[in-house]
């Protein structure tokens, strides 16, 4: 069976449409498998497609299931042990018997046939339950409801089942079987199926497939910018924007002043993708030249006409930013500096004059940690990297912070390099953006961050967004700059808990390096160096996908060991020491002497991690026959911790490769 489900709304902010697809697509995936309509296999499964535009949502799924299948399921009940009146409580809420309770592992289950629901009959609180849920950033009520909220105010939503419709209530919409097309080309109902959906609204002039709407709007910015005998300015940020942004999209070439071009490139491109989304025109050779592309949601009849509204827009903003350029450059960049003492940083961490001066002894520390850079250069980097704040053009666009730094030191006769550490400090802005090429730019920046980490951990407020992990120690002395400040809490405590925040953004960065378990084994090792943690990573899945078998077999031997000691120190066991005397049976002096030949601590030292799992794999046989001819909690209590102490020992050898009990492996024969 095939389902139509789009939601249609006034228009949704571009960066809220993927967000919400992705949601969609996931849930209704989820939502298919819990009803068992997904069908068995890859080949047989429902295929899901998602569609967006400023005006809709929809999921069109193909191949449900018409039945689930009945189904078997065991319910788990009270203790075996529990008192009768429990047992038939038990009972009457499974709507079984009593008689039909048996007893499995010490408890009392059940087994009941489920019916297969239609998907008639599943699709409904399903759907309603996803319309209700999408996680958008911001959500609204409109008119007088107060209880469904959505990004924007809902006016219709398609549901229909082979073509037949079924009702889903939202807000004040009830679901039914039209959708509307373009707002001024094709505002009418329009009937649509699950087969024909992308050519029925192409054909009413809104291209609702989001790859295909990206390429129709590169290709009508490189046709009007081809008009003004340029190219448009590479920006695919601006682009998927704007994909976000229209429905039929047609783009109309502009021009203004050449005068304007004496504006540094930061100012004109940012005047004009900012506020407006006009793509920036450049010649061959990669020179801006005076001219720009609009994108509109319509087909334009007349391009003169809209030309001129275009063209009036960013003659204004243009003439804003010439205005504070002009006004800016009176006054030096180091002059800016003192301002800074009258702007707050952030509630109770002090000013951005105060802020500076810990970002240049923080900087000043990594330099000597790490020997790079020159101390001199980004002493005055720092000294000057936040002045820019107080000047007129950043105040009006916030986004050329750093950018216009750069601008003024230069203009001002500082140093280049001094200069391209002011705007490379901001590097990188997102997790696509380019990294500080400069020694000064990347420690530079990586103290704004660090002190940014501790003050906000310190006030007791969690950062929420994504941050660049760096090192523990450098967080320690950050904290100490932050020491004369008396709300910014001193507690060792601290550090372990900004750790763990920076462990979970490495996570998410590594979510595409391995599988999930390999990387909390990795990250659970206790290490505090990013890079080598990565490493490990690495050389975890190169070993695990080499040879899976043989690494699932030795993986769970070395598991068997953390789980052992685990459980010893969950009774107070705790081992003084190996006793190589105390070693009686072979396997047991066998495992020592593997113990005492193997090469992991010096691979380990090297940084060596692929050699550190093949040495790590050739105690593998010792291990094995260890747990097949000796008992480790021997009666003896000698025995029994001496054994315990060799197998602390194996676990402190490896254990700065992996912790092996997070990964998921069988049991080893």
């Amino acid at each position: 069976m095939d389902l139509v489900f789009e939601i249609g709304c006034e228009e949704l902010p571009a960066s809220f449409q993927k967000p919400a697809l992705d949601y969609l697509a996931a849930e209704i995936n989820k939502g298919l498998d819990d009803a068992r309509l997904n069908g068995e296999g890859e080949a047989q499964r429902a295929n899901i497609a998602t569609y967006a535009t400023p005006r809709r949502l929809a999921v069109i799924v193909t191949a449900i299931a018409e039945k689930a299948p009945d189904a078997t399921r065991k319910l788990v009940g009270p203790p075996a042990k529990a008192p009768e009146a429990a047992r038939a409580g038990f009972a009457r809420k499974a709507g079984v018997p009593l008689d039909a309770l048996k007893v499995e592992d010490d408890r009392v289950v059940v087994e009941r046939r489920v019916r297969g629901q239609t998907a008639a009959e599943a699709l409904p609180p399903l759907l309603e339950k996803m319309i209700r849920s999408i996680p958008f950033r911001k959500k609204m009520r409109w008119d007088s409801l107060e209880t469904d909220l959505f990004a924007r105010p809902v006016h219709w939503i398609v549901a229909t089942l082979d073509g037949t419709p079924f009702n889903v209530q939202f807000a004040d919409v009830t679901s039914g079987t039209e959708t509307r097309g373009h707002r001024f080309h094709h505002p009418g109902a329009l009937k649509i199926g699950a087969r024909d959906y992308v050519n029925a609204l192409r054909n009413a002039h809104v291209l609702v497939d989001w790859a295909e709407r990206k390429s129709r709007i590169a290709d009508e910015v490189a046709r009007a910018a081809g008009e003004a005998g340029g190219v448009p300015r590479p920006d695919d940020e601006l682009l998927e924007t704007v994909t976000g942004l229209v429905e039929e999209p047609s783009g109309v070439v502009g021009y203004f002043d050449k005068d304007f071009l004496q504006l540094p490139p930061e100012v004109l491109i940012s005047e004009m993708r900012g506020h407006q989304k006009y793509f920036a025109v450049q010649d061959a050779q990669g020179q801006l030249l005076p001219a720009f592309v609009a994108v509109s949601n319509t087909k334009v009849k007349d391009p003169a006409v809209s030309r001129k509204g275009y063209e009036r827009v960013l003659r204004a903003r243009l003439s804003d930013g010439k205005f504070f350029f002009d006004e800016d450059r009176k006054t030096r960049l180091q002059d800016r500096v003192e301002k800074l003492a009258r702007r707050t940083f952030l509630q109770g961490l002090g000013t951005e004059r105060e802020r500076v001066d810990r970002l240049r002894d923080l900087a000043l520390w990594l330099h000597g940690a790490t020997g790079k850079g020159d101390a001199a250069q980004l002493s005055q980097a720092a000294e000057l990297c936040k002045a820019d704040l107080t000047t007129g053009m950043v105040g009006e666009f916030p986004e050329l912070q750093g950018s216009m730094g750069r601008v003024y030191a230069l203009h001002d006769g500082v140093a280049p390099e001094v200069a391209d550490a002011i705007f490379e400090h901001y590097l990188p802005r997102g997790a696509e953006d380019r990294l500080p090429q400069t020694d000064a730019g990347a420690l530079l920046g990586m103290a704004d961050r660090i002190d940014q980490l501790v003050g906000i951990f310190g006030l007791g407020k969690e950062p929420t967004g994504a941050a660049d992990p760096y090192g523990q120690r450098r967080a320690a002395y950050a904290q100490k700059l932050h020491a004369k400040n008396s709300k910014v809490s001193q507690a060792p405590a601290l550090l372990e808990k900004i750790w763990a925040f920076l462990l979970g953004r490495l996570e998410v960065l590594l979510r595409d390096r391995g599988q999930p378990d390999s990387i909390q084994a990795v990250l659970h090792t206790g290490a505090h160096d990013l890079v080598a943690l990565e490493k490990r990573l690495v050389a975890l899945q190169t070993v695990r996908e080499k040879n899976r078998a043989q690494f699932e077999a030795a993986a769970a031997a070395f598991k068997r060991i953390a789980n052992i000691l685990t459980q010893a120190r969950e009774k107070g066991l705790a081992p003084v020491g190996l006793q190589l005397e105390l070693a009686r049976a072979p396997a047991e002096r066998a495992l020592i002497a593997g113990y005492t030949k193997s090469k992991v601590a010096e691979a380990l030292e090297n940084e060596n991690y692929l050699a550190a799992y093949e040495a790590l794999a050739a105690l593998r046989p010792e291990v094995d026959k260890f747990f097949d001819d000796v008992m480790v909690m021997d009666p003896d209590p000698a025995q029994r911790d001496n054994r315990l102490a060799l197998l602390r020992a194996l676990h402190e050898l490896f254990s700065p490769l992996a912790d092996f009990s997070r990964l998921q492996v069988e049991k080893s024969s």
